[in-house]
């Protein structure tokens, strides 16, 4: 089998689960879900940095999960089956993509983000259909702006600042500039001249203050949080087009965008960080356009 150990936040641990899933697929075996990493739900007064497990939104997961910090007896049971079964954990590399992933024997565990679409590419259709959402009923209080999008050519813009500027995560990610997005909105303004920009952000005053002024037609979805959250990325993944940020969170909303003819804006810098472990080279599908 394999151990999948998951952390970080939805848009992180969909590609983790899209890697650990395919190589399944590739070995025909099992896959176990470890969420030791994780907390047990969606808190507001815990740190950012703390995730849980979200995974569950989608009917399409639905793969054993194990916590070996569950109890005594928990631990002894994972370290005795650890050891027969003599489990290897298999670390990423680098950022990059490794093409040593598919060399992996199991029983073993995975530790790492493997963040590119070439883990899983050759079984994109499976992954689709495991991240399908649930369905927006006309009751939720998005199903207006879900039929706004549907009923326009609509382009969802991400802008996460919130977490980001925390001085520790800033330092490492950084947050996409403001030139970054009146390029891009300025390119697909005009591409697309009578377009719908849908924004969507933990920072509506910043997005008020100096976006909303170069577009006539517009919305700003807000009050998606928490337990939540995942309906801004299906929102996202709805519109006909897409300016992502540096975030796991719009690159998933951009990839299961299902518009053939989408067009998709990234950020030519992914990373503050200039380690060379930490190379992007992987992580942009090549039909994007990085800016």
């Amino acid at each position: 089998m394999i151990t999948l150990l998951l952390k970080g936040g939805l848009g992180n641990q969909m590609f983790q689960y899209a890697a650990a899933k395919t190589l399944a697929y590739k070995l025909n075996t099992k896959l176990i879900l470890d969420v030791s990493a994780l907390s047990k739900k969606l808190k507001q007064d815990v740190s950012p940095n703390i995730r849980a497990y979200e995974l569950n939104i989608f009917e399409g997961v639905r793969e054993r999960k194990i916590n070996k910090n569950r109890s005594i007896a928990t631990k002894l049971i994972n370290k005795l089956s650890s050891k027969f079964l003599k489990q290897n954990v298999f670390n990423e590399p680098a950022f990059t993509y490794c093409n040593d992933f598919w060399n992996i024997s199991p029983p073993v565990i995975l530790n790492g983000y493997w963040q590119s679409e070439k883990y899983f590419d050759s079984y994109s259709t499976a992954i689709r259909e495991a991240f399908t959402f649930p369905v927006i009923d006309e009751d939720d209080k998005n199903f207006p702006i879900f039929a706004q999008i549907k009923n326009q050519t609509s382009v969802a813009v991400h802008i996460r600042r919130g977490d980001y500027l925390l001085q520790k995560n800033l330092a490492f990610h950084g947050i996409c500039s403001l030139d970054y997005y009146e390029k891009s909105i300025s390119f697909l303004k005009k591409q697309y001249p009578h377009a719908c920009f849908f924004f969507f952000s933990d920072d509506t005053d910043w997005v008020k203050k100096e976006l909303v002024h170069m577009i006539d037609k517009y919305a700003i979805v807000e009050g998606n949080n928490n337990q939540d959250a995942w309906k801004d990325m299906f929102l996202m993944s709805c519109c006909d087009h897409n300016i992502i940020a540096n975030s796991s969170f719009s690159w998933w909303a951009a990839w299961l965008n299902k518009n053939p003819a989408k067009t998709v804006i990234a950020p030519e810098q992914w990373f503050q960080t200039s380690d060379a472990y930490y190379s992007t080279a992987d992580l942009i599908p090549g039909s994007w356009i990085r800016v």
